[in-house]
């Protein structure tokens, strides 16, 4: 049996009690079983007998979560308490035994952990158990609730560049090594939130570096207002940016981009470059012409309203997702597409919407 198979190895017998059914099935339902529990429930069911000792190690995801524990900890016992946390979790990851991971969460926090048992913890789950989605969170203990700030994450040269990780999304750090980004081509989603740096070179240099990326979310405050973000990306499809103070200029070059998210943006229109030939942004497009407040949203209509995409564009309508206006191009369609887009449309406008004075238009 290889070490990435999902089963556990047939020859290893183990005692089991006449009465205890459970531990008789296969070993496939009891991971099956144990997919339903969190990873700590999981591990603990390690204690109930020999039969059940292997049994979690083959979840092909892992949750490593300090929170819990932490938020219902007093303050006076959290050194020692955080201390056996994290050699727990470490060793959760470590003893793991399914060779490939689908995806590993990271609930983390830098006060109450060394930034070094974190990269160790990257570092297992992408170089060893080859995780293809990973997510890392930076948890603000409950004492610093009001804390607006970010904590460092200082990573090694080329930390998500294995060629199995496919995902990765960071929240609530201070990001000052890019070069952990270095050779990213396997990333395809690259998700960064509530997330600050110090220019916005730095972000433009591996966003270059990650040339594969098709989803790109970006919630990023930078210290140095007066530079310039480049995103430049011909595989580029769905584009989500927030930035919560002002930058000097946002460039998007992306020939195949269809979606275009803005959920705020402090700056002026003229500021915000965009190169995506599926989407034909308006001058009315814009609701301000001195700052871009208001969540705007833009795609393309031959691919997000035909008809096998139409429920996504009604949920846009309907859940208050588009605030005020909804601008729709469809006069450069050729007359196939114009066909297929115009009735879908009219349908968008049919529906109940989520904001009564939502506007929807076509240019």
């Amino acid at each position: 049996m290889t070490a990435g198979s999902s089963s556990l190895p047939r020859n290893h017998q183990y005692p089991i009690d006449d009465h205890d059914w459970i531990s008789k099935l296969p070993d496939e339902l009891l991971q099956m079983i144990l997919s339903k529990l969190s990873t700590e429930e999981a591990v603990r069911t390690s204690v109930l007998s020999s039969r059940w000792v292997d049994v979690w190690k083959w979840r092909s995801h892992l949750v490593l979560d300090m929170n819990r524990v932490l938020e219902t900890t007093p303050y006076k016992h959290l050194p020692n308490v955080s201390f056996k946390l994290a050699r727990s979790m470490t060793k959760a990851i470590e003893n793991h035994h399914r060779g490939h991971l689908e995806s590993c969460i990271i609930h983390y926090d830098v006060l109450q952990c060394k930034n070094a048992t974190l990269r160790s913890w990257i570092h297992t789950a992408t170089r060893l158990k080859h995780t293809k989605r990973l997510t890392v969170t930076n948890r603000i203990s409950d004492y610093l609730r009001g804390w607006k700030g970010t904590s460092y994450l200082r990573l090694l040269p080329d930390t998500f560049s294995h060629h199995s990780l496919t995902s990765l999304s960071l929240c609530g750090f201070f990001l000052i090594t890019p070069h952990a980004f270095s050779h990213c081509k396997n990333l395809k989603t690259l998700k960064l939130l509530n997330m600050a740096m110090s220019e916005a070179s730095d972000l433009s240099g591996f966003l270059a570096a990650c040339t594969s990326l098709e989803v790109i979310v970006l919630q990023v405050d930078f210290l140095t207002q007066d530079s310039v973000l480049k995103i430049e990306n011909n595989n580029l499809k769905f584009l989500q940016v927030t930035f919560p103070y002002e930058i000097d200029r946002i460039e998007v070059h992306a020939t195949c981009l269809d979606v275009l998210d803005i959920r705020f943006i402090k700056g002026k229109r003229e500021k915000f470059i965009l190169a995506a030939p599926n989407i034909q942004v308006n001058r009315n497009a814009w609701v301000s012409d001195h700052g871009i407040h208001k969540p705007h949203l833009f795609y393309n209509v031959s691919s997000y309203l035909a008809q096998e995409e139409f429920a996504f564009a009604s949920r846009l309508v309907t859940q208050k997702t588009v605030v005020r206006k909804m601008m729709i191009e469809t006069s450069s369609f050729p007359p196939t597409k114009k066909f297929i887009a115009e009735p879908a449309v009219a349908k968008l406008m049919e529906l109940p919407k989520g904001y009564k004075r939502l506007r929807i238009e076509c240019f």
